[in-house]
C-alpha cells in the first residue's frame, strides 16, 4: 500500500495550471486459500485510486482503475491451471497483453502443455482501442526453466472486423550455464507479413563479465489493430542490430556499453552508450555513476549526459541526486538543449513504514521551466490465509509460492519506469523519429506491459534504483490522469 502526493504546473489550453493529485497505490495477495475445489487457490489485486481537489485533466476530481484482478487454482492433480478476472497475458503472439477472460493451462505429458485464453482487451486509457472480443492458443514443450520452445495463435474481433490475427513461434535455450539463446517470429495473417521476429545470445563466460547480442525486425504499423486509422501513420518496418558489455573488474566498479545499428525506411542510424558506476564506503553505501550516449537518426539526434550519486546516511535514510543534459542535433521548438535536475531522500521511520520526497527541475524544448514535488508514504504487509486458517492441521505445511509474473511486471512497471532522465530520452528519441511515424515505439511500450499506466518521469530517477531498492521513485501518470 502506497500513497503519493504530488504537486506541479501542467501546461493545458495554452495555459499552467496547478494539479495537486493524491494517489492511492495497493496490492493484494491471499495465497493458499481453503476451498473444496481447488488447490493452490490464489487471489491477487492491484489498483490504484485518486483525488485532485486542483484542476484535474480528466474534469473530474476522483479517477481509479484495477491493473490485476484475477482468482487462480489448480486442478487435476496440479495438472491444470485456470485463472479467471483481469490479467496479463505473457508469452506467445499475444505479446503481453492485458485482458478481462479465461485463461487455462493444461500439462498433457511431461513438459508438454497446451494454454487456451479468451475474453475482452483492456485498453489503456488514451491508448488505441484494442479490440472487443480476443481467443488464442499456444502449445508448448517445457524442457526445463531455462529451455521452451512453443507455437502460438491469436485473433481479435473490432466491431465485428478481424483487426489483429496472428501466429507466432517462440523458443529459448541454456545449452551450458554460462550460454543461453532465445528467439521469437510473429507473422501477420491479414497483412501477410512479419510483424515482429528477434533473436539474442547471452554469454557470460566468468562472473564479472557478460556479453550480449541481439537482432530485432519489427513492424510497428502491426502493433495497432488494422480497424484504427492511426496504422497508417506508422513506420512499416524498422531493424535493429548489435549488443552489449557488461564487466566488473573489481565489486566496487561496473562497467558497460552497448551499440546499436538502426535502419529505417527513411535510412539507417546509429545508438550508442557507455556507462560507469563506482561503490565508495566500507558498507558501500555511497555510489557514484557516469553515463554517455549518442544517437544518430535520419531525422534528427541528440548527445546525452548524466550524473548521479546516492547516499545512505543511515540504515533508515537514503539520498539520491541526478543531472542530465540532451543536445539535439537539430532544435525542437527552437531550442537544441535539454537539462533536468533530480533529488530525492526516502527515509523508514519505522518498521514496514516509508516516507520519500523527491523534487524534480530543469529546461526543455516542451517547458520553459519545470519544478515539481512528489511525497510518498509506503506500507507493506503480508498475510498467509493458510495460517490463518489452522495451518497445524497439515502434516507438511507448504510455502507460500512467489508472486506471479504478471504480479511482478505491474509492480515493476510501476517502480522502474526511467525518471526526468529517461523520460527525457524518450522524449527525444520521439522528437527525432516524427518523421517516421508517432508509433515508432510501439513495439517497446508493448513489451512493458498493457495494464501499467504510462508515468511523465516526474519524480523516476535511476540514482535513487542504486542507492536502494526502497527509494526508488514511483511514476505518477499525473500527465495522463493516472499514476
Amino acid at each position: 500500500m502506497r500513497t503519493f502526493v504530488l504537486t506541479r504546473e501542467e501546461p493545458r489550453d495554452g495555459q499552467l495550471r496547478r494539479v495537486v493529485p493524491t494517489y492511492e497505490l495497493l496490492s493484494l495477495r491471499a495465497a493458499q486459500l481453503t476451498n473444496p475445489v481447488f488447490t493452490d487457490l490464489t487471489v491477487i489485486v492491484t489498483g490504484w485510486g485518486a483525488i485532485d481537489p486542483g484542476e484535474p485533466q480528466i474534469g473530474r476530481p476522483l479517477d481509479g482503475d484495477l491493473n490485476l484482478a484475477y482468482a487462480e487454482g489448480r486442478l487435476l492433480d496440479q495438472r491444470l491451471r485456470l485463472r479467471v478476472g483481469r490479467q496479463m497475458l505473457i508469452g506467445g503472439s499475444a505479446r503481453n497483453m492485458q485482458f478481462d477472460g479465461l485463461a487455462g493451462e493444461l500439462t498433457i505429458w511431461h513438459g508438454l502443455g497446451l494454454s487456451v485464453h479468451g475474453g475482452m482487451p483492456v485498453t489503456p486509457r488514451f491508448a488505441t482501442d484494442l479490440g472487443d472480443l480476443m481467443g488464442g492458443t499456444r502449445l508448448f514443450w517445457r524442457m526445463s526453466s531455462q529451455s521452451e520452445i512453443g507455437v502460438s495463435f491469436l485473433h481479435v474481433v473490432d466491431e465485428d472486423i478481424t483487426s489483429r490475427q496472428e501466429v507466432g513461434a517462440d523458443a529459448r535455450w541454456a545449452p551450458l550455464s554460462t550460454l543461453s539463446v532465445g528467439g521469437q517470429i510473429f507473422f501477420s495473417v491479414l497483412d501477410q507479413r512479419l510483424a515482429e521476429g528477434d533473436v539474442g545470445v547471452q554469454w557470460q563466460p566468468r562472473q564479472d563479465l557478460q556479453v550480449a547480442a541481439d537482432y530485432r525486425h519489427t513492424a510497428p504499423d502491426l502493433f495497432i489493430p488494422a480497424s484504427s486509422i492511426f496504422s497508417v501513420f506508422s513506420d512499416e518496418e524498422r531493424d535493429e542490430v548489435g549488443g552489449d558489455v557488461s564487466y566488473r573488474p573489481v565489486p566496487r566498479i561496473r562497467l558497460g556499453g552497448d551499440y546499436h545499428f538502426r535502419l529505417l525506411e527513411v535510412g539507417g542510424g546509429h545508438d550508442t552508450g557507455i556507462r560507469a558506476r563506482v561503490a565508495l564506503g566500507r558498507a558501500y553505501d555511497t555510489s557514484l555513476g557516469v553515463e554517455a550516449r549518442y544517437l544518430h537518426d535520419p531525422s534528427n539526434g541528440y548527445v546525452h549526459a548524466r550524473v548521479t550519486a546516492s547516499h545512505r546516511l543511515t540504515a533508515a535514510l537514503a539520498m539520491t541526486l541526478e543531472a542530465a543534459a540532451y543536445r539535439f542535433n537539430d532544435p525542437i521548438n527552437n531550442q537544441d538543449m535539454s537539462f533536468t535536475g533530480v533529488a530525492t531522500a526516502s527515509y523508514d521511520f519505522a518498521p514496514r513504514w516509508q516516507v520519500l520526497v523527491s523534487g524534480v527541475t530543469g529546461v526543455t524544448p516542451f517547458l520553459a521551466r519545470r519544478f515539481e514535488i512528489m511525497a510518498r508514504l509506503s506500507y507493506g504487509f503480508s498475510w498467509d490465509s493458510s495460517e490463518a486458517q489452522g495451518a497445524e492441521a497439515a502434516t507438511e505445511p507448504e510455502q507460500v509460492e512467489a508472486a506471479e509474473t504478471e504480479e511482478e511486471q505491474a509492480e515493476a512497471a510501476e517502480t522502474e519506469e526511467d525518471g526526468s532522465a529517461g523520460s527525457e530520452e524518450e522524449t527525444a528519441e520521439a522528437g527525432s523519429e516524427s518523421g517516421d511515424g508517432a508509433e515508432g515505439d510501439s513495439a517497446d511500450e508493448t513489451e512493458t506491459g498493457a495494464e501499467e499506466p504510462a508515468g511523465d518521469g516526474s519524480e523516476g530517477s535511476e540514482a535513487g534504483e542504486d542507492a536502494t531498492d526502497e527509494t526508488e521513485p514511483e511514476p505518477d501518470g499525473a500527465s495522463e490522469g493516472q499514476p
